[in-house]
């Protein structure tokens, strides 16, 4: 399902082509039914508010470089976007166990005038409205659109190798690393390179988070995760924590190599399959997990199931 917000059509006569869809913003989560329930999400008001927040944000930067429209930018109101994520819960519900993604996109098309061609004696104009730029006879128009993608449910992993390591630069990210959506597809590009999943580091060796999930581990009974903010929040993330404070653990922030962090019992954690204990590191078998405290906190995160 689409919720289009705003569109710059093409002029009359116009032809179009090339056209390119980017995704700006994504937040995907698992949904699980019962009998009593036909959706639950973990942390689904959660996941609600970190997508509204990276909508507002996103479309107040592409007001004020040009990209779009500030009039058409206004209509991303905060009611605006709780009126999609209320269509978007009925949707999911109705479709059942899945892996949703709730997704704000940007799709530019360039189109050609069939009066581009100046008549003899004449100079050619070409006048570039908001949203929009051009070249002789030509315009790249612009068009956000809201966009829940209905998508089914992946097979579930209890446990995880990661494969392999790898720094990122600043200039190697093709959009700020706190937002997600915009990386999603060079992340996935490294975890084909490498043929699973890559633990990812700063310039400075330190772990920022997986190419799928964010990063815990154990220092004795403390709960560690990353002390760093280029990295996507990870509603998860914060939702272990809690309930590890409140079953009398606790935690802290952290940084780490990969080398310090294989001396330990490692987690990565997502909203596709919770909690799954790292089995190797780089090929390396990881520390043994304690399962008596891995299941007793598996528990504790099914009470955060929401219902949509």
């Amino acid at each position: 399902m689409s919720l289009l917000v705003f569109s710059c059509p093409p002029a009359t006569g116009a032809k179009i082509f090339g056209m390119a869809e980017k995704l700006l913003v994504a937040d995907s989560f698992r949904v699980r039914a019962t009998e009593a329930q036909p959706a639950l999400v973990r942390g689904w008001d959660r996941h609600r508010a970190r997508f509204s927040s990276a909508v507002k944000e996103t479309v107040g930067q592409l007001s004020r470089t040009g990209t779009v429209p500030a009039n058409d930018a206004a209509q991303f109101s905060s009611e605006r976007i709780e009126r999609f994520l209320t269509e978007s819960a009925a949707a999911i519900s109705g479709y059942g166990e899945g892996m949703p993604r709730l997704e704000l996109l940007l799709t530019t098309a360039e189109s050609v005038s069939s009066h581009s061609e100046a008549e003899p004696g004449e100079a050619a104009q070409d006048k570039a409205a908001p949203g929009e730029t051009t070249a002789p006879g030509k315009t790249v128009r612009a068009k956000l659109s809201l966009n829940c993608n209905l998508r089914p449910l992946p097979p579930l992993q209890g446990t995880q190798a990661i494969t392999a390591t790898r720094a990122l630069t600043a200039g190697e990210y093709r959009a700020d690393p706190h937002t997600k959506g915009p990386n999603i597809a060079l992340f996935k590009e490294l975890t084909e390179e490498a043929g699973g999943e890559v633990l990812l580091l700063d310039s400075e060796g330190d772990v920022l988070e997986t190419t799928t999930a964010a990063v815990l581990w154990w220092s004795g009974e403390t709960l560690c995760r990353v002390d760093n903010s280029r990295r996507v929040p990870s509603v998860t993330e914060q939702l272990v924590i809690e309930c590890v404070s409140e079953l009398g653990y606790k935690t802290a922030r952290a940084t780490v190599t990969p080398a310090a962090l294989a001396a330990h019992e490692v987690w990565v954690v997502n909203a596709l399959h919770g909690i799954r204990p790292v089995t190797q590191l780089g090929g390396v078998a990881a520390v043994p997990v304690k399962e008596a405290r891995l299941e007793r906190i598996r528990q504790a995160l099914d009470t955060t199931w929401q219902p949509l």
